[in-house]
This record gives structure tokens, sequence and C-alpha cells, in this order.
């Protein structure tokens, strides 16, 4: 039972009823806040021991199909078992955590939704088209009149399923390539960087990667309908473009794939970069120069990692801005999904702006072209986030800086491109030398 304390009677003498009942209340206030806390912290550790009793009997069942001789990385319970652990650790994570700036970022955007305002006009935390502001929105709705849950538990929430999603496109695409749908998922849901950025980060690259991924499952859907197969790429690459524009390597990739004519290439860009401008113009008139200082100037935390932490040039914005256009352009073969994933390490090897959310870019494709170098990232990355001050600051991770992560994609990406014939160049080159090799004397 919730009392106040005895020391208020011995102050009734020669006090107000006023400020004996404000005093009575604001002690009341302390003991429900400090039981509410109490619940809540009941409720967690419950919740947090359903989810580890339930990993740990799936993996002990994964174990013992292991040693009856049952393939371990196949099979449809494998897959369940997966996506049934995947997916308690991103909610666990949502749950019991917080997340960072950026989730603060996503209340204020959030409020500003709510009430119908710009949020180019009333933030300086929004960098991205409107897109997510809009999702943010309809989230912050359903928090407020569905749910009783906090609002970033249910945002990431929404992006555990998005990668779900993500999951599910990638076994599509696996089963048509003659690949174990379950090995990729394993490959991609239970990586700890993807659940790390989704379950405690809460950034919507994710939203993106599902869209090109999509497309690319489009292809595969309609492999005898070029012409069709083509316009789907186009549009969801198109779409993964205005949900979050540090796709455009793999954007890029995607269009290259879509259709062989350079010219119609160069128009089917230049057109999606118009639809990714036009989603602007309801918010020009009020939020012009928020839209063009911080989303079109934008950069993110230059001078710590890659390029930039050896050399401050300020051209090199621009150099890299014109080869994420022109790289995959350049990429010889028709694998789609390796195009993506190499465009997506030229972004992380060659950006001049960072957030740890980029790392995730190339994750979802290498799942489907599995590499040693893949798993020397995947763990380098991962052992950078536990201790990264904007993840789960884990004591004893923390010495590690940003660049171990740049120096695990500039070696993942030089051992990609010098796997084969990677350039459309080098393939002209070589048929030359072919060429002069066969000229009769």
């Amino acid at each position: 039972m919730l009392m106040p304390s005895v020391r208020y009677v011995e102050l009734v003498a020669g006090k107000s009823a006023d400020t004996i009942i404000d005093r009575i209340m604001g002690e009341t206030r302390i003991q429900l806040s400090h039981h509410a806390a109490a619940v809540m912290v009941v409720e967690r550790a419950g919740i947090t021991a359903v989810a580890l009793f339930v990993t740990l009997a799936s993996c002990l069942l994964l174990v013992f199909r292991y040693r009856e001789g049952a393939k371990p990385i196949n099979g449809t319970l494998t897959l369940v078992l997966i996506i049934v652990n995947g997916t308690l650790i991103r909610l666990l994570l949502a749950y019991m955590c917080y997340g960072n700036f950026d989730m603060k970022s996503w209340e204020i955007a959030a409020d500003i939704a709510t009430r119908g305002g710009n949020i180019y006009a009333e933030s300086d935390r929004y960098t991205t088209s409107p897109v997510w502001f809009l999702i943010i929105g309809a989230l912050k709705w359903v928090q407020l009149n569905v749910t009783d849950f906090e609002f970033h538990f249910v945002l990431r929430s929404f992006l555990t399923a998005i990668d779900l999603l993500t999951c599910l496109c990638l076994c599509f695409i696996a089963a048509r390539e003659g690949t174990a749908p379950a090995a990729v998922a394993l490959l991609y849901y239970l990586n700890p960087v993807t659940f790390l950025l989704t379950g405690y980060h809460g950034q919507f690259e994710n939203i993106a990667l599902l869209m090109l991924l999509i497309g690319i499952a489009s292809c595969y859907r309609f492999k005898d309908r070029p012409v069709l197969s083509g316009v789907f790429l186009w549009s969801f690459a198109t779409l993964g473009l205005i949900s979050k524009h540090n796709v455009l390597c793999q954007f890029v990739s995607c269009v290259d794939a879509a259709t062989r004519d350079t010219w119609r290439k160069l128009i089917l860009i230049a057109l999606s970069f118009a639809l990714f401008g036009a989603t602007f113009i309801p918010y020009w008139q009020k939020g012009s120069e928020g839209i063009i200082r911080y989303v079109f100037l934008y950069a993110s935390s230059p001078g710590v990692y890659g390029i930039t932490s050896l050399v401050d040039l300020g051209v090199l914005k621009y150099l890299f801005m014109i080869g994420a256009v022109v790289f995959p352009l350049l990429l010889r073969g028709d694998d789609v999904v390796e195009h993506c994933m190499i465009s997506g390490l030229f972004f992380l090897v060659f950006t001049t702006g960072i957030g740890v959310q980029y790392f995730v870019l190339p994750i979802a494709f290498a799942a489907l072209r599995p590499s040693k170098e893949f798993l020397i990232y995947t763990i380098v990355t991962t052992m950078f986030l536990l201790g990264s001050p904007v993840n789960l600051a884990t004591p004893g991770f923390n010495a590690l800086r940003i660049n171990v992560v740049w120096m695990a994609a500039v070696y993942w990406f030089v051992v990609a491109l010098s796997a084969g014939n990677v350039f459309r160049f080098r393939g002209v080159l070589s048929r030359q030398r072919d060429r002069v090799a066969h000229v009769p004397e």
C-alpha cells in the first residue's frame, strides 16, 4: 500500500493545507513511479527468461539433429528455428534497450508527424526522404491507439518484421538458385550485425534493401519475361533509393541489370532521381532550407572513417558521388546479386561520411554469395558494434576503433575484385589480347 511518510504529520502544524497536500502528492507520485519501475523490471525479466529458454531449446534441438546425422543447415525445421531465434533476439533488444541518439530523433519526428508538421522545417535531425517520416507517423499512431508498448519497441518491432520479410525473400532467391534456404537465412537473419542494428539501433537501411531484393526476386520469378522482370527490378530499385539513398550504388547495379541498352539505363537512372526529388515537393515551401542542408548536403561523421580519416580533401565527397554511379556500370556479367554486394562494399570503402548502420549494406547479398572474407567482416564488425558507444557499449570491446571495419571491408572488396574478370573493360582488353595472340604470322 502506498502511504505518505509520517514526517508530513509532524509538519502539519503551521503549514497550509495546500502545502501539506502538495507534499503528500509529491511523495505518492515518487512511490508510484518506483512501483511502476519495479513492475517493468519484473515483466522484462520474465520476457528475457522466456526468450533465453526458447533460444536454448532451439540450439539443443539443432545439436541433437546434427548428432543424429541430419543436415544441420537444411530443412524446414532448421529454417523455423533460425527465424524464431532471430526474431526473439531482435525483439528482446528492442524491448530491453531504448536505443541511442537516432531513437530520440525518431521520437521527435513522430511528434512532428502526429501534429502534421514539416519535418524539414522543424528539425535538423532528419536527413533522408519523407518515406521514413511517414512510416514513423503511422507507427506513432499505432503506439498511441493500438498498443501500450513504448514507441521504441513498436518501431523496432516493425523493423524486425522488415528483416523477416528480407529473410524470406532471400530464401526464395536461394531456392531458385539451388542453394539451401536455411543456410542463407542463418547467414542473414542470425548475423549479429543485422540483429544489433535492427534490434538496438533502429535504423532503416533494411527497408531499402528489402525493396532491392524484391526487385531481384522478380527477375527469378519472371525469368522468361525479361521486359516484365526489368520493369519490376527498376521499380523496386527506385523504391529502395527513395526509401534511403545510401543504397545508391546498389540501385545503379539493379538498373544496370534491368536493361542492356546504355541510353535506357541513363534515362531510367535520371527518372529515378527525379522521382526521389519529387517526394520533397509537399515539404519544399517551408522546408527547402532544411532539405538542402540536411539531406542533399548532409555528410555523416566525416573525418573519422576510411579515406577521410587519412586525407582531408573536400573534393573527395564529389568524386565519391560520381564513382557511386559510374562504378556499378563498369561491372561485367549478369549476376546482379554479386554486383549489389560489390557495390555495397564500394560504398563502405570509399564513402566520405559514415554511420554504423551503413555496415549492413552488403550483408543480405553476401548471404547468397558467402566467403571467408564475409565471415571476417562479420566478426570484426560485430566486435566493433558490441563496444560501440552508439550500440551496446559492452566493456572489453570498446578498444576497437571504427577503421577496423573499414580495413575488413577493404580486404573483402579487393578479394572480390581480384576473383576474376570483374570489370567490363578488363574483358574487352583480354579479348583484344586473345585476338592479337591468334594473328597468323
